[in-house]
């Protein structure tokens, strides 16, 4: 069982997007084995976070939703000790870190350059724009990997969304449905909380 569940982390060869989403749908399901193996969590972290830029949009919200689950899991080591992996703080540095290379690329280069009659799209700009939106869902897992507790990191993430708050449509509709999902738990229970 454990090595099926490794070929399918780690297959080499792409497949096509319907395929690549019931990949990632088999593998969110393991969340409903009462046994956690910390080595296939690492595993499926290392290919979420390699793959969360794919191409397919269908595709990276799989991503994203197994990233959180695999974000908000508690993996038990066999000594007991509690083993958080990855660690949130340096994953969100890391995105931070390529978005921000990525938002560099593309305010220097033009998403489409006009010649004569013709309409290119520049690759580097695409992929910086791609990158974006795949940091940005990134940022999202991290948020909504706790839906009943607000950890240290959230509001860290939260002013990253404030800085693209004015991104193209899609990045904001990620970030609007992000703290809206946010929002929900945290506002239904914040009466208990605070009084």
């Amino acid at each position: 069982m454990i090595d099926f569940i490794r070929s399918l982390i780690n297959l080499k060869i792409p497949l096509n997007t319907f395929a690549e989403i019931s990949r990632w749908s088999l593998l969110q399901n393991l969340d409903l084995f009462e046994w956690r193996i910390p080595s296939i969590w690492c595993e499926i972290n290392e290919q979420t976070i390699r793959l969360i830029d794919h191409s397919s949009s269908d595709v990276q919200s799989r991503l994203t939703d197994l990233l959180a689950l695999s974000i908000s899991c508690d993996v038990k080591l066999f000594n007991g000790n509690a083993k958080r992996y990855p660690n949130v703080n340096q994953l969100i540095d890391n995105l931070c870190e390529r978005l921000q290379q990525a938002i560099e690329i593309y305010e220097k280069t033009p998403l489409m350059n006009i010649l004569n009659e013709n309409v290119e799209i520049n690759l580097d700009a695409r992929e910086a724009l791609n990158f974006i939106e795949s940091g940005i869902l990134g940022l999202c897992a991290i948020v909504l990997a706790s839906p009943y507790d607000i950890p240290s990191h959230v509001p860290k993430v939260l002013m990253q969304f404030c800085a693209h708050s004015h991104d193209p449509d899609l990045i904001q509709k990620s970030i609007k449905q992000c703290v809206s999902d946010f929002r929900r738990p945290h506002h239904d229970s914040w009466h208990y909380e605070h009084r």
